[in-house]
């Protein structure tokens, strides 16, 4: 015997004669050694073979070890409770680690480039599945080394302990049943181990067998083994077909879920080329979602984040001749980042934006010569001053320094001055506009002039363009009817037109793809969907300078287009991104919530464990109601029992209670009969699945008490 200080729990040795670890075996349900062959067959499969094999020996311990706990209804229930909060931290502390939040996040900021945490969170979803044995082993075991035989459900379950409070003795016999948890629990180890197959030729003999081993002790002993093994076949067979069928289709839906993930890809910059709407409907730029935010110490950020550069047109699409990226070396920090020598003034902008698995273009002013505070793996520039970077966190926060004429854009080359690559339509309406305005041997000044006063006197901003009748062909048209005929249009037509007319007048241009920066909220801007912009470079004394001839009133068009939500969005999205820069560690907060969270789960679980005393376990032949093992045990007529074996013959494990009853020496056969009939009821009470009705269960109680009377009034003998 064991006493543990505090809590008083108590361990004993069951020594009444009949037990041993026949009995043991019994109240465990399963077979010797299948919980432990379960365990093990779940550790191969998971990569956890030495769990699997350390759990595998402490679960069939109690067959034995004859040591016992005797826990009663609210002991479990508090254990339960305290395997439910270990459950719940491990899947916050999985959801966490691979990105759960940043997935949510990215649903709500961008959904078309939440592919990425999404499977990251499902990898935390599988590692949870394959910890559920873990998770579940102690209610389990400390149910193997109990008394108890069956569970109440009111042990899981809150609102049923609620109930039996309010109730009492009228609780349905339906709520009051119980259950034994050793099954589900392999239901469980089985289930975990289909999370992760690290031998899939092993997986369903294995799975079949192990259940074959469960259903044997259960067999109908009315038919030979042999026909039992032969419909067990047959149904592992169908089990079999089942299972190939249910691979396939689910290899099919793995092939729509590519398809589908590609087609929420569509619309990243892709910095080989772009399609432009020119000559298609264009209803609006884009969504109130919000892309980028911006912070400038000084309150003025730059108008203009460029993201990619074009040199080659060909209606609709522009694109480049030649394009290679160049990996940048960082400095000894790995997190500053130099492209090129700078000239003042300096000026730092801090720009946060959510990337696609830690990959995505990265947003520069122009003039950026450098970047500050970006922990990535890979970041590579190209001549046309584009920026990409790999292996950065789910929020990317990064200072760009920029000036004007700084930056790494390349000196002009051929590409820039190209009209060659044109429709034929395409470059009539190019060299004819120019010649109206007379480019052609202008000052790149006076040419950068005329085109300004040109789109700003005779254009106007349109949010939609109708598309020009007569289908492609009509389309491949649509530069020369914005510049003769309409005359409206998004800035898709101005930046083309404008990089077209530069090099018609002889000044190198690119077609520059990105976002304005113009609202403000608070000391940040934030960057929306409908913020994207095009507009055009040109090279002019040495330098790369921006050239935007888009009206400037498109802005206040767009606004209109915005969604009623919209406040709604950026107030989650502001949570979201602090709560990602939390996690991320960018905030000091977040060690003392990590702190505080851990302290508030550890003092629940010691609340719940502390929450009533263990009980010291009682010799089985004098268990009384208030020891928890099942249903009924709160029967009077234990008692009744307990004062015959103190007074009169033990009774023996072995030996049924109504042998034993006609076995004793009653003065009387009335006496007898009396206890016979108790004995009915008190069957009943225990076994009957429908339970005893109030009225008799009343009777029960008064007869035990008529009886304990008459038995104290007569201290020698019996009546």
């Amino acid at each position: 015997m064991l006493a543990c200080r505090g809590e008083m729990a108590w361990l004993v040795l069951d020594d009444r004669p009949g037990t041993g670890r026949g009995k043991l075996r019994r109240m465990m349900k399963t077979a010797p050694g299948l919980m432990a062959a379960a365990l093990l067959f779940w550790g191969g499969q998971t990569g956890l073979l030495l769990w699997g094999l350390v759990l595998g020996l402490i679960i069939e311990a109690p067959r034995w070890i004859r040591m016992r706990w005797d826990l009663g209804s609210d002991d479990f229930r508090r254990l339960w409770n305290v395997t439910v909060l270990l459950f719940l931290g491990a899947g916050l502390y999985l959801f966490s680690a691979h990105e759960g939040w940043g997935a949510v996040s990215q649903m709500v900021q961008d959904p078309r480039h939440a592919a990425g945490p999404l499977r990251q969170t499902s990898q935390g979803l599988l590692h949870l599945l394959q910890w559920l044995p873990i998770l579940f082993f102690p209610f389990v075991l400390a149910h193997a080394f109990s008394r108890a035989n069956w569970l109440p459900w009111e042990a899981l379950s809150p609102l049923l302990h609620a109930r039996r409070k309010r109730w009492g003795d009228r609780m349905p016999a339906a709520a009051s049943r119980g259950f034994h948890p050793t099954y589900p629990y392999l239901v469980v180890v089985l289930f975990s181990a289909s999370a992760d197959f690290r031998y899939p030729t092993l997986f369903f003999p294995g799975l079949a067998f192990l259940v074959g081993w469960a259903l044997w002790p259960y067999r109908s002993r009315r038919f030979a083994w042999s026909s039992w093994a032969l419909v067990l076949g047959l149904a592992v067979s169908v089990a079999f077909v089942g299972q190939r069928g249910l691979l396939l289709l689910f290899q099919q839906f793995e092939r729509w879920e590519a398809r589908w993930i590609n087609q929420l890809a569509q619309g990243e910059v892709d910095p080989r080329g772009v399609r432009t709407d020119l000559g298609a409907i264009r209803r609006g730029k884009g969504s109130s979602r919000i892309v980028l935010r911006v912070f400038a110490p000084n309150g003025n950020p730059p108008a203009l984040l460029r993201e990619a550069a074009f040199t080659h047109f060909r209606s609709p699409y522009w694109g480049v001749g030649h394009l290679s990226f160049e990996a940048v070396r960082p400095y000894a920090d790995d997190t500053t980042w130099v492209f090129s020598a700078p000239t003042a003034p300096r000026h730092p902008v801090q720009i946060w934006r959510y990337s696609r698995a830690g990959a995505m273009g990265l947003p520069l002013p122009l003039g950026t010569f450098e970047v500050r505070d970006l922990p990535v793996e890979v970041l590579e520039t190209n001549r046309l001053a584009s920026a990409r970077i790999q292996g950065g966190a789910r929020l990317v926060s990064y200072a760009a320094w920029h000036g004007a004429g700084s930056g790494f854009a390349s000196t002009p080359e051929a590409e820039d001055l190209d009209l060659a690559h044109l429709t034929a339509s395409d470059s009539a309406a190019v060299r004819r506009a120019a010649a109206e305005l007379g480019l052609f041997g202008l000052d790149p000044h006076e040419v950068l002039e005329r085109l300004a006063t040109y789109f700003l006197t005779h254009f106007e901003y349109a949010l939609e363009s109708a598309p020009d009748a007569g289908g492609g062909e009509a389309r491949r048209q649509a530069l020369g009817r914005f510049l003769f005929e309409s005359r409206k249009g998004h800035c898709e037509y101005y930046a083309t037109a404008s990089t077209l007319l530069l090099r018609a007048g002889g000044v190198p241009a690119r077609y520059v793809i990105g976002h304005s920066v113009q609202e403000k909220q608070g000391d940040t801007f934030v960057v929306r969907g409908r913020h994207a912009h095009a507009w055009s470079e040109a090279h002019v004394d040495g330098r790369w300078i921006t050239v935007d001839n888009t009206p400037a009133n498109w802005s206040e068009l767009e606004t209109p287009r915005r969604s009623a939500w919209e406040p709604v969005y950026d107030r989650l999205s502001a949570l979201w991104l602090a709560f990602s820069q939390w996690r991320q560690g960018e905030s000091s907060w977040r060690a003392y919530i990590f702190a505080a969270g851990i302290a508030l789960l550890s003092f629940i679980g010691w609340r719940e464990l502390r929450g009533g005393r263990w009980r010291r376990a009682q010799r089985p032949g004098t268990q009384t109601a208030a020891a928890f093992a099942g249903p009924g045990l709160d029967s009077d007529f234990y008692r009744v029992l307990k004062v015959l074996e103190r007074r009169m013959t033990p009774r023996l494990p072995s030996t049924p209670l109504r042998p034993w009853l006609h076995s004793l020496p009653l003065p009387d056969q009335a006496g007898r009969d009396r206890l016979l009939g108790m004995l009915e009821l008190h069957y009943r009470l225990r076994f009957d699945p429908d339970g005893l009705p109030a009225q008799e269960r009343a009777a029960l109680k008064a007869d035990s008490e008529r009886w304990l009377s008459s038995a104290a009034a007569r201290s020698t003998r019996l009546p």
